[in-house]
């Protein structure tokens, strides 16, 4: 079913998974602290449980709620990237509910991937619900099948997906450039979409 943006912070809050837009690809997203939500999505994309969900938070506090460890070169990168196609890890904190840790820590090294998207409808439903949105790209892992909402939903998903928040635009296809900050250098994991800015900003903390 499609929806409006406002439908979708209820929809959300009820633990449903939505499509939705975002500047890099389109989405699959659910409220972070809803386990059978975040299982719904492993199971519609046949993902391996070991890789993480991204979190799209509203701004740094949020990332210092949960981050241990954020080092100087980290909050230069979020500070000039943000809003924007990076994601950044970091180890997560220890004192995490039992309940998220089930959903965030999904890999042996502890960590959570954070990132704040430039796009309004993602930005709009993570300042509504006021906790993170955990999410991943709309697609079944493994294949690289991006296209309209209207795709995702019946040909992909088989219209298995709760609901879809329609826009008129496009995303760009290119994903977010991901950097491993839990490391010391930090790592770039994909190179996306600011690959060559990420690597110039690194080169002068060396």
């Amino acid at each position: 079913m499609r929806i409006n943006k406002y439908s979708a912070v209820e929809a959300l809050r009820k633990g449903e998974v939505i499509v939705l837009p975002t500047d890099t690809v389109y989405g699959l997203g659910c409220i972070c602290n809803s386990e059978q939500a975040t299982d719904k999505i492993y199971n519609l994309k046949n993902r391996d449980r070991r890789k993480p969900l991204i979190l799209f938070v509203s701004d740094l506090k949020q990332v210092a709620n949960l981050a241990y460890n954020i080092p100087q070169i980290a909050k230069e990168l979020m500070n000039k990237f943000w809003p924007g196609p990076l994601t950044v890890i970091f180890r997560a904190k220890e004192n995490i509910s039992i309940s998220q840790a089930c959903i965030f820590k999904t890999d042996k090294f502890n960590t959570i991937s954070f990132r704040i998207p430039n796009h309004p409808i993602p930005r709009f439903l993570v300042k509504e619900l006021r906790v993170p949105l955990a999410t991943t790209s709309a697609n079944i892992s493994g294949y690289n099948h991006q296209a309209t909402s209207t795709n995702v939903l019946e040909k992909i998903f088989e219209n298995k997906v709760d609901l879809c928040i329609d826009d008129n635009e496009i995303p760009t296809g290119i994903e977010s450039t991901v950097i491993n900050c839990s490391v010391s250098p930090p790592l770039i994991l994909r190179e996306g979409a600011l690959e060559s800015q990420i690597r110039s900003c690194l080169t002068r903390f060396q």
